[in-house]
């Protein structure tokens, strides 16, 4: 249950069609063979081709769907486990800071301290934003520009800059706890609420501004994997 149902229905309908054209021609040759008769005319013809081929065609889409439905249901129950999972996780971060009032967590839990450093974002204009990491929230793409969310004074802002998801991106490498989670989204995992089980994957709601920011199929174990073990780079 590795692949979306979307890839594995493309990746699956040209063999299927293959497979139905393949069978039509069998089917067709069987009946001119052996069940034709004067009174019955299953001869090769391009109408009884046809026929079959209809026939084949209307029977394998309605077992596909059939069991493209089965792999949904399966998929999307999946997706609920795991978010289930990982909003344990955060639950019991929380919990763990709450009982901490100096902020830092236990010696036995493997989550790093939120980082304490500032971030510079520049525009390719004169705009510039500089914020503590631990107030980043998301960044989002919109066309020319970058809509980075954060929390100021308690508030919280959308400031946009006109850059690029790439630039901002390399602007907090150095922050692991700030992730690609889509090609149009960045997310600072230590901000999310909870986690959200989708049929197409899961979805990351945030604290302070309830936003929920979408995570593609190919950074979805990333993200999963660094809920679960957060990376220290605080040495």
């Amino acid at each position: 249950l590795s692949r979306t149902p979307v890839y594995t229905f493309r990746r699956g309908f040209a063999f299927q069609f293959f497979n139905v054209v393949l069978l039509s021609v069998a089917i067709a040759w069987f009946l001119d063979r052996y069940a034709c008769s004067s009174t019955i005319d299953n001869h090769w013809s391009y109408t009884n081709f046809l026929g079959v081929f209809a026939a084949c065609l209307c029977a394998t889409t309605t077992i596909g769907l059939y069991w493209r439905n089965v792999y949904l249901r399966m998929y999307y129950f999946q997706q609920l486990e795991e978010a289930q999972l990982l909003n344990g996780v955060l639950m019991e971060r929380a919990r763990q800071a709450e009982m901490n009032p100096s902020g830092k967590l236990p010696a036995t839990d493997s989550a790093p301290e939120q980082s304490t450093d500032k971030v510079l974002l520049e525009g390719t204009t004169k705009e510039r934003l500089e914020i503590a990491v631990r107030d980043f929230l998301y960044a989002e793409s919109e066309g020319n520009y970058v809509s980075v969310c954060h929390r100021q004074q308690g508030t919280v802002k959308r400031t946009l800059l006109r850059t690029s998801i790439k630039r901002v991106a390399s602007a907090v490498s150095p922050y692991a706890e700030i992730i690609q989670c889509h090609r149009a989204f960045l997310v600072n995992l230590r901000q999310v609420d909870r986690v959200e089980g989708r049929s197409s994957g899961i979805g990351l709601q945030m604290k302070y501004c309830n936003d929920t920011i979408p995570v593609s199929k190919s950074y979805v174990n990333e993200v999963k994997e660094r809920i679960k073990h957060p990376v220290d780079t605080s040495g």
